[in-house]
């Protein structure tokens, strides 16, 4: 998630925590796990509390920051697609050399 707040001697920041969610249940029993109290303000979501050696204090939240997004991880695809790519601009490539090298052997002159 990404946060604007204040450091400790109040000048602005904005800091991106990280927070695992693998405690089940709903959201609220998630949030009190990480430690986290929110405070909703109409359109605004304020930290009203980060409780003492939780999971959201060890991200760097902290009372009285405003969360601006939140963001979930997306599925990717897997790393071995790139290997058709791969495989295709080899054979494209042998496919060439082939070529070439037949008719480099056709141009030969005898003397």
């Amino acid at each position: 998630m990404i946060v604007d707040g204040e450091d400790d001697i109040g000048d602005p920041i904005t800091i991106t925590a990280i927070l695992p969610i693998t405690a089940d249940g709903s959201g609220q029993e998630r949030l009190e796990a990480l430690g986290l109290e929110l405070l909703i303000e109409g359109d605004d979501v304020i930290i009203d509390n980060a409780a003492f050696d939780s999971p959201a204090q060890a991200a760097g939240l902290d009372f009285d920051q405003k969360i601006k997004t939140v963001l979930v991880p997306a599925d990717q695809p897997s790393k071995a697609w790139m290997y058709i790519p791969a495989m295709f601009l080899l054979g494209l490539i042998c496919l060439i050399q082939r070529r070439r090298n037949g008719v480099a052997d056709s141009q030969t002159v005898t003397v």
